[in-house]
């Protein structure tokens, strides 16, 4: 049998008053062919489905491996923050250490100098009179 559009076999150029046999045939013939076509628009079908279904399972994979790389990004920014915050709460910590040290060292040196009430107080310094300037040149120039 000849074959037309889309896989549908023509009518034979025949008699033309076919018989209920020739009818028949040509009747199973077609439903045969309607078959055929109706089973490969299912596996077409299918395998479109089949391929979206895939596509859409890898755009799915893809924004997952995105979401799960900005979570990574944001995870190893926050603990870079946290190790910043922890680097200056440390060096906060030793300058406050430093200035206690230092404040401690300030606070014995300052009762070193001070003296205690059992020990030798030394007699104050004399204090200088005051000098009265040369009378003589005053008088120098008064007379003059």
């Amino acid at each position: 049998a000849a074959y037309g559009a889309a896989g549908i076999p023509t009518a034979p150029a025949a008699d033309p008053y076919p018989s209920y046999a020739a009818l028949d045939a040509r009747q199973r013939e077609l439903e045969m062919a309607l078959q055929q076509r109706r089973h490969q628009l299912a596996t077409q079908l299918q395998a479109e489905e089949e391929m979206n279904y895939a596509r859409q399972l890898a755009a799915a994979e893809m924004l997952n491996r995105a979401e799960v790389e900005r979570q990574q990004q944001l995870l190893a920014y926050e603990a870079d923050m946290l190790a910043q915050q922890q680097a200056a709460d440390r060096e906060r910590a030793l300058l406050l250490a430093e200035a206690e040290a230092r404040a401690r060292l300030a606070v014995s040196a300052g009762a070193a100098a001070v003296p205690h009430h059992h020990a030798q107080v030394a007699p104050p310094a004399p204090v200088a009179a005051p000098v009265a300037p040369p009378a003589a040149p005053l008088a120098a120039a008064a007379a003059a």
